[in-house]
């Protein structure tokens, strides 16, 4: 059972429409996570979440629903939700 961190991005493998999630509780059994491009919050057990976390690197490219572009700038590392912070990419 993976370690779910408040802030953590993650994936539902069931359902990628959902896009990119954060968690936003954990307790001993169940995690909550916020789906904000389906305006959605979701709760599962822990054990058998379908979730697949996301890392971000320096230099990754990510692209948005409505489009845009950020590139990472740069990672915290050390921290358990390793906050990232990017900038809109040009062209």
């Amino acid at each position: 059972m993976p370690d779910f961190i408040r802030g953590q991005r993650w994936i539902n493998d069931a359902r990628l429409e959902t896009g990119l999630g954060s968690v936003v509780a954990t307790d001993r059994r169940t995690v909550t996570l916020i789906f904000h491009a389906a305006e959605e919050t979701l709760t599962y057990a822990s054990k058998n979440a379908p979730l697949t976390r996301v890392r971000f690197a320096r230099g990754d490219h990510i692209t948005g629903n409505d489009e845009t572009s950020l590139k990472i700038e740069s990672v915290k590392s050390g921290m358990p939700a390793e906050p990232a912070t990017g900038a809109l990419a040009g062209p």
